[in-house]
């Protein structure tokens, strides 16, 4: 039986293969026009989006929001198993 150490399928992933990716990426990124510019709206949307669901949340009745926080402890479910 073949030890752990000598098996290519579990190596760890040395420092160098991990640069040489950055370096494949980071080579196309270089020559983009703008590439500065993605970032900046990746992190707009993120934030974004939660703002928009804070004001979801904070725009609901009290009503929906007690009705949907009891949905895990109601009893009165259909439930269907395979052993009838």
């Amino acid at each position: 039986m073949p030890s752990l150490h000598t098996c290519k399928e579990w190596e760890p992933i040395s420092v160098n293969k991990n640069t040489a990716m950055f370096k494949f990426i980071q080579q196309y990124t270089e020559k983009m026009d703008h590439a500065q510019v993605y970032p900046m709206i990746s992190l707009f949307i993120f934030f974004l989006f939660f703002v928009v669901l804070l004001f979801y949340v904070k725009k609901m009745d009290k009503q929906s929001i007690d009705t949907l926080s009891n949905i895990p402890l109601e009893d009165n479910e259909a439930t269907t198993t395979n052993n009838q």
